[in-house]
């Protein structure tokens, strides 16, 4: 009877170290292939290692198990495991030290009670339920550290087979462990420096994934911001595309007349205007010439129109200046003196060389019930008699 109570027990142990070691394995297989093969080992493994305790001729327990379970279970990982490098190696290796140190433990237990297998059993499920709990709360953690670089896994998995090579020969060399019971206490010691540096081992790797998350969640904010910056940049490009003209600078007409359909204010003043020059100058000296010209007059009537006032490019060489809200002494003021301030504004530009700015205009208030492309029309009526007059007087 107790014969085949230890027998479970080493059985219900390795199984239990099958299970814990898939838990934190990544396998090539599926899952259900994966299972098979576990499954089949599990019970042929099992059964030789019984047939052999029942016809054991002084072979020591530890070198049978290590013949029976370890090395060809070490084989069927190395079948189905994805990744076959150090972090195989450490994941390996620790998870026999934690079958080594929990069979350790359970025969130190034992000894006050002559070693009864039952409390061996008892105390072999109470520790696996534990180290499966533990398992089943570090696992994704572990599987995110699997992820890492295959660097500095080699220094880990160094470490984890000194333990397991150690903790064989203190447990079954030259003899059992429990054939030289003075030697448990330092045994038992043993295992908790085991069970200290692999908790500092775990903490040391868990602290590179967090430094490695971090900046990851760094650059991936990085990326999201430039991200952002470039969605505003490509927003602004298509609104100056669709609204602006870049020779000027100046709102477009498809901004004109999205404007002049939201205006409700009855306060309105329109102003025409006509480059009376720019196709002479284009035919004499060239369109950059003629450009320049454009960039002139835009400069005029946003300097003087600044306030209250928008002004637009319409055409090749049509502006209008819309007004809202506008005090009306204030610009009528303006326009009366605007023939002056073109004047005074080639005189200051003829000095460094720019065109000279000849424009007719016409301008006028909306009137009551008016719609505002009826005051648009006037004033381009307006304009095209003042621009009559100009060419009269030259």
């Amino acid at each position: 009877m107790n014969t085949f109570l230890l027998i479970f027990s080493d059985v219900f142990s390795f199984i239990s170290l099958m299970i814990l070691f898939l838990m934190l394995l990544e396998t090539r297989c599926s899952r259900k292939v994966t299972s098979w093969i576990i499954a089949g080992f599990i019970l042929a493994a099992s059964i030789v290692y019984a047939i052999i305790l029942f016809f054991n001729n002084g072979i020591p327990i530890g070198g049978i198990s290590a013949l029976v379970f370890t090395v060809p279970s070490l084989i069927v990982y190395l079948i189905i495991a994805k990744n076959r490098d150090m972090r195989f190696v450490f994941t390996y290796c620790s998870v026999d030290v934690i079958g080594f140190i929990g069979n350790i433990i359970s025969r130190a237990i034992a000894i006050p009670f002559d070693d009864n297998p039952v409390i061996i059993l008892v105390f072999n499920i109470i520790y696996f339920i534990g180290m499966f709990y533990l398992i089943l709360k570090i696992r994704n953690r572990y599987m995110s550290l699997l992820k890492l670089p295959n660097k500095g896994w080699k220094y880990f998995a160094l470490v984890s087979v000194f333990f397991y090579i150690m903790l064989y020969l203190l447990v079954s060399y030259p003899v059992p462990m429990v054939e030289r019971r003075e030697y448990i206490p330092v045994v038992l010691v043993f295992c908790l420096t085991i069970v200290l540096v692999y908790v500092v081992i775990f903490q040391t790797m868990v602290n590179i994934i967090t430094i490695r998350e971090k900046e990851q969640d760094q650059q991936l904010l990085s990326a999201q911001l430039a991200l952002q910056e470039s969605k505003l940049e490509l927003q602004d490009l298509y609104y100056k595309m669709a609204y602006l003209d870049f020779l000027t600078g100046l709102k477009n007409r498809r901004s004109f007349e999205k404007e002049i359909s939201s205006i409700t204010s009855q306060n309105v003043c329109c102003i025409s205007l006509d480059l009376n020059n720019l196709k002479q100058i284009n035919d004499a000296v060239g369109h950059n010439e003629g450009d320049r010209l454009l960039k002139r007059t835009s400069q005029l009537l946003t300097n003087e129109f600044n306030e209250h006032c928008e002004v637009y490019r319409v055409g090749g060489d049509e502006f209008i200046i819309l007004a809202v809200d506008y005090p009306k002494p204030q610009l009528e003021n303006k326009m009366g003196v605007f023939r002056s301030v073109i004047q005074k504004f080639n005189e200051e530009g003829k000095q460094i060389g720019w065109p000279f700015v000849d424009v007719a205009f016409g301008w006028d208030w909306l009137l009551p019930g008016e719609e505002i492309q009826e005051l648009i029309y006037r004033c381009d009526q307006k304009m095209y008699e003042d621009k009559q007059k100009c060419k009269s007087v030259r």
